[in-house]
């Protein structure tokens, strides 16, 4: 099986951060992650996706393109990471060079579709996951996927103190630091790998540095709880993420913070408060 096309034409979306495909038991299976990219043209992909029918109609399984029967679906609202989750064939309704000829018909309708043919391929690069590199992927209030566990809103004219429900004129993002991501911030912050630990967990004494430390970043650090944080406590969360910029050495950590630095930044400029929608 050919799959290259497709990498091709994913290619030109937004970088390919993760790529692999392969034959399973249940026939072909790529799986891949774009870098940040748009959240109208994820949307679009998923689209041509849905539509696409070759030898057989593809679909979204466990964060993987699959061949079956089915209706692939673009990630719900676009606001949680993964994939739709469908039952896999029990084996292949398609052969090897089936899933080549579709995969190219695919690929030749996504870069169609989404005005992509002239235009380049975006390579990934460690580069772009340093702190210059993740700064520079796009400008301060712009909008892409690269998401967590929740979905996060801007509040543009809050109505009290407490924010429990989002209104047509709130302002969704795409990205917010992930809950490995926070692990790691916080490990950053106490000076170990959490992943080492029992259940990831951190000591009373450790809890209680990085709530003392750094209070607004503790308190939207539960993700089974609905957070707010007002228009007047934006500021103070900004600094926050600068002080814990300075912190991050890990990957993760270094990108959970540029994340939670754009939020609260663009929080400040705009005057809005932040809700941390919960599981």
């Amino acid at each position: 099986m050919n799959a290259e096309p497709l990498r091709t034409a994913l290619s030109k979306i937004a970088p390919l951060e993760h790529w692999d495909s392969s034959w399973v038991s249940y026939g072909p299976n790529i799986c891949w992650e774009l870098f940040r990219p748009k959240p109208k043209q994820l949307s679009q992909l998923w689209s041509v996706i849905r539509e696409f029918e070759g030898h057989t109609r593809w679909q979204g399984v466990d964060g993987c393109l699959r061949a079956g029967v089915g209706l692939a679906a673009p990630p719900l609202g676009l606001g949680v990471s993964g994939f739709p989750l469908f039952a896999a064939p029990v084996r292949s309704p398609v052969n090897d060079a089936q899933a080549t000829e579709d995969l190219t018909a695919l690929a030749a309708k996504i870069e169609k579709q989404l005005g992509l043919l002239d235009v380049p391929v975006k390579a990934f690069s460690d580069a772009l996951m340093t702190r210059e590199g993740l700064r520079q992927s796009y400008g301060p209030f712009e909008d892409f996927v690269d998401c967590g566990q929740r979905n996060v809103y801007l509040i543009v004219n809050p109505a009290g103190p407490e924010v429990y429900k989002t209104t047509a004129q709130d302002i969704m993002l795409h990205f917010e630091p992930k809950d490995d991501e926070m692990l790691a911030i916080c490990g950053d912050i106490v000076g170990l790998d959490l992943t080492k630990r029992d259940f990831y967990r951190m000591t009373e004494e450790e809890g209680k540095r990085v709530g003392n430390s750094f209070p607004l970043f503790c308190r939207i650090t539960d993700y089974y709880c609905g957070t707010y944080v007002t228009p007047q406590e934006a500021p103070a969360l900004y600094e926050e993420s600068v002080a814990l910029e300075r912190i991050a050495v890990t990957p993760k950590a270094i990108r959970g913070v540029d994340k939670l630095m754009r939020i609260a930044n663009w929080a400040v400029v705009k005057h809005c408060g932040v809700f941390f929608d919960d599981l």
